[in-house]
């Protein structure tokens, strides 16, 4: 899958709710603030977490040794006799963990073009100051290699504030896009920094010609002195509707909390579909309790979901000229095993059991709705300064230097058609 901002139209990107801080050079100040001076050092959503041990709500043991790694398990990872609990519940923590990642793909462009805001002036001849708290706008110019990047952003609006030691604790972006002539924006980002508290966040939308949405996640956490979390939560959340004949809707929201080993996951997919005959709706709603492996790593490829348990609720209805009906069972928890995918029988079994069945199953909401608020929100054009021509920028170069947050597509897998028997 392409680099979230060279796929502006096709997939949806990131959405954050979160506001920067302030829009002036005398930021939030603290004793405790990283020692942060320039783009190049901002942290990222993913950055890894503290190697201090950790647990959840229950003591648990932990006890895979490779797990379900979110990069190199696909379809062909599972079969009939894997447990469809860890198939449902890897897509969601991996479409978390990626959300994240694709909001650290777009900081790691801006942290690769650092170079080409140096030495730049205005349209008067005077130095920009990057970091003097006010907006500034630039053109983006892509050179035509081979670089998925050279699809990206027209124009983009930055503001970042400091504090008074020269400590970066506000950062925003602005993305326009000109696909159809006339610049739109369509994504936004930020990040704040106060203390040892970290933020980050984006939000966009999308237009294709079979499928349009919006899409917005929020990564908050708290950092120790050497940069990584401690703990960290990511709460996500998604719309989309088919363009073309077919009536297809559906949203989700979703919300991973990690602790150094651990996770918990909780949310809900829920929709509709009416597609030549076949009409119907789905909700599926979800608590669950399990392991991390390499989550203290720097390389977010080596996360792996190991052992655990869900708690799930499903509900679906269907109508076709052949009959209609609704399927409505109790909630039920299903376990299991990272490294073999395989169900734990009985479920009492395993050790993330008792956490997954004491937890709270989230209610789905019976819409949702994303967009740019006041804050988020630029028409494009050039109202605080005139535009800045960047540099020429090598997209190739950029996708080389961010290669690890983009390697990690979504790759929805289809649960059902992959492990339900024929037939049923």
């Amino acid at each position: 899958m392409k680099n979230i901002i060279s796929m502006v139209g096709l997939v949806a990107m990131l959405a954050f709710v979160a506001s920067c801080g302030g829009s002036s050079s005398s930021g939030t100040e603290s004793s405790s603030t990283p020692a942060i001076t320039d783009v190049s050092g901002l942290p990222s959503a993913t950055s890894p977490m503290t190697s201090t041990s950790a647990s959840l709500s229950k003591e648990v043991s932990k006890a895979a040794a490779t797990g379900a790694n979110l990069l190199t398990t696909t379809s062909s990872s599972f079969s009939s006799a894997s447990s469809m609990a860890a198939c449902e519940t890897f897509n969601v923590v991996k479409d978390s963990i990626v959300s994240a990642a694709q909001a650290d793909q777009i900081l790691c462009y801006v942290k690769s073009m650092n170079d080409s805001f140096v030495g730049l002036r205005d349209a008067n001849g005077d130095d920009i100051d990057l970091y003097d708290g006010q907006p500034h706008i630039f053109n983006m110019s892509f050179a035509a290699d081979e670089g998925e990047y050279s699809e990206g952003p027209s124009k983009i609006k930055m503001q970042i504030a400091k504090d008074s030691a020269g400590n970066i604790v506000s950062f925003k972006m602005f993305m326009c896009s000109n696909d159809t002539g006339t610049n739109v924006q369509n994504e936004y980002t930020d990040q704040t920094i106060n203390g040892s508290a970290f933020s980050m966040a984006a939000i966009g939308n999308f237009v294709s010609a079979q499928w349009s949405g919006s899409h917005q996640v929020v990564v908050t956490g708290t950092l120790d002195a050497n940069g990584a979390f401690t703990e960290k939560t990511i709460s996500m959340k998604n719309t989309g509707g088919a363009t073309g004949d077919d009536s297809n809707t559906n949203w989700q929201e979703a919300t991973l909390v990690q602790t150094p080993s651990a996770f918990t996951i909780s949310g809900y997919q829920k929709g509709t579909y009416s597609n030549e005959g076949n009409i119907g709706s789905y909700e599926q709603k979800a608590y669950g309790e399990g392991e991390m492996l390499g989550d203290t790593s720097a390389v977010i490829t080596n996360l792996a979901m190991g052992d655990g348990a869900v708690n799930v609720d499903l509900q679906y209805t269907w109508s076709n000229p052949l009959g209609s009906g609704t399927y409505d069972p109790s909630a039920e928890v299903f376990a299991w095993l990272g490294d073999t995918l395989a169900a734990v029988n009985p479920t009492s079994d395993s050790s993330f059991y008792a956490a997954a069945a004491a937890g709270t199953i989230p209610t789905a909401a019976s819409s949702v709705s994303i967009s740019f608020t006041a804050a988020q929100t630029w028409d494009c054009s050039d109202d605080e300064a005139v535009a800045v021509d960047l540099p020429e920028i090598s997209g190739s170069e950029m996708d080389a230097a961010c290669s690890q947050y983009g390697s990690m597509s979504r790759g929805w897998i289809d649960c059902y058609s992959t492990i339900q028997p024929e037939g049923e």
